[in-house]
């Protein structure tokens, strides 16, 4: 295995295409081409990568807020809703898992006199 394994390190570059046979009969040498393949990206290819995997996480952020902005929209809706039946503060304050200061402070936004 050494005399194979020094043949993959004296052998194996970067712009190599062909990989001998023999090399790959040894775990250990298949797992260290299979890495270096993967890691023997162009300069170009990194950047397009890199590209990708910025707008996908622009994507997931803005999917997120879109999320979290929807979710609070129909905390304040329920809010409202609940509060034109009848519903005490403290009731809807344990409903939405908000403080009740702030089930005030969502009230007078939509216009609405808790006191």
């Amino acid at each position: 295995m050494q005399a194979l394994w020094l043949r993959y390190l004296s052998e194996i570059r970067t712009a190599t295409e062909t990989i001998s046979p023999e090399l790959f009969e040894v775990q250990e040498i298949r797992e260290a081409i299979g890495l270096q393949q993967g890691s023997s990206y162009s300069t170009t290819e990194l950047l397009t990568y890199d590209k990708c995997r910025d707008s996908i996480s622009i994507e997931r952020t803005l999917i997120t807020n879109s999320f979290m902005e929807g979710k609070m929209e129909g905390i304040e809706l329920m809010i409202v809703n609940g509060f034109k039946a009848g519903a005490s503060i403290e009731l809807l304050s344990g409903m939405a898992q908000l403080s009740p200061d702030k089930v005030y402070e969502i009230l007078k936004k939509h216009e609405l006199n808790p006191e």
